[in-house]
């Protein structure tokens, strides 16, 4: 059987691995092109496509429009973010749990978008302690401290904190662990 070439707005959500809701609202505000056939609206798979690799190759602009926040249950919110495709085409994507109201969530997605527009949005699950502060002290540090200063803190990350817990993945690190 071949492919559909009109997919309706379940299947797009299948596609993206969103939810409806938010498939609608990408159509309702024409960021997705779509095919208006009386009242049904499908979406063209060859277009759907397009708009998806135009997405996925300027970071900027797939932030900003695959994103959301969902209810889990009273004061518990995810919050999803796609962030592009493997080597491999798998969809590559972060979440993480908010406790508190949904204005929480929201306020936490705006960081992280946030942290996606100026790159520098870290994926705690996949990265070290030790990666993590080399990172810090080149993209921040260098560019906001003074020189002495910045030799003083390579000298704390480099002498303590990377052969105590430069192997441990950002994720896992606990206040017992500092």
């Amino acid at each position: 059987m071949a492919e559909r070439v009109l997919l309706r707005a379940e299947e797009v959500a299948n596609i993206l691995g969103l939810g409806r809701s938010k498939v609608y609202e990408l159509i309702m505000t024409r960021q997705v092109p779509v095919v208006r056939i009386g009242r049904l609206v499908r979406v063209p798979r060859p277009a759907l496509e397009r708009w998806i690799e135009e997405h996925t190759t300027d970071g900027r602009a797939a932030w900003r429009n695959l994103m959301g926040v969902q209810k889990l249950s009273d004061g518990h919110y995810r919050i999803w973010i796609f962030l592009g495709r493997d080597a491999g085409g798998r969809q590559k994507r972060y979440s993480e749990v908010v406790r508190g109201t949904k204005r929480d969530a929201e306020r936490r997605e705006r960081e992280i978008r946030r942290s996606l527009d100026t790159s520098t949005f870290v994926d705690p699950r996949s990265i070290t302690v030790a990666e993590y502060l080399e990172r810090w002290l080149a993209d921040y540090c260098e560019a906001a401290v003074t020189d002495r200063t910045l030799h003083r803190y390579r000298q704390i990350v480099q002498l303590h904190l990377i052969p105590m817990l430069g192997a441990r993945r950002l994720a896992e690190l606990t206040p017992l662990d500092i």
